[in-house]
């Protein structure tokens, strides 16, 4: 997996950089974003679902004309995204790099299902939220409290 970040690494490095200040914000900010945006999301989908009720069985007819790629990113992408949004943003909590890892899958979990589901807004919200992550990658190295130089 470290191959799929590595590429990632290279695409986002080319991009230009966010001043150290904002950077600093983004390292306090984000994590807590990534956390509470995952809860709300998998409660979201849970009561969607209608699995916090008794007529779960029926859920399936209602969205019926979603499609099987629909219905993939509803069932197993955005819970699996919600699951490692939650580890990770914990992780970046407390200053974890495995929690960044685990927030970069996150992230490209729920821009897969925007794409699998033709959400362009999904998309580019989790790709600049990719780009965030990336900005903010020097705090989560080898010495997580190394700052980034610049």
């Amino acid at each position: 997996m470290n191959g799929i970040i590595a590429w990632l690494d290279g695409l986002f490095g080319k991009l230009p950089l966010l001043p150290v200040e904002a950077r600093n914000f983004l390292r306090k900010l984000l994590p807590w974003l990534i956390l509470i945006g995952s809860a709300l999301t998998l409660l979201a989908v849970a009561v969607g679902l209608g699995i916090l009720s008794s007529a779960f069985v029926l859920v399936p007819w209602a969205f019926y004309g979603t499609g099987t790629l629909g219905m993939i990113d509803l069932y197993l992408l955005t819970p699996l995204a919600c699951i490692l949004g939650l580890i990770g943003g914990s992780g970046m909590i407390k200053g974890k790099a495995k929690g960044w890892e685990l927030a970069v899958y996150s992230e490209l979990l729920f821009a897969t299902g925007g794409i699998l589901s033709i959400q362009l807004g999904t998309i580019l919200t989790h790709l600049i939220g990719l780009w965030f992550l990336f900005q903010i990658r020097p705090y989560f190295g080898a010495d997580e409290s190394s700052a980034p130089v610049q």
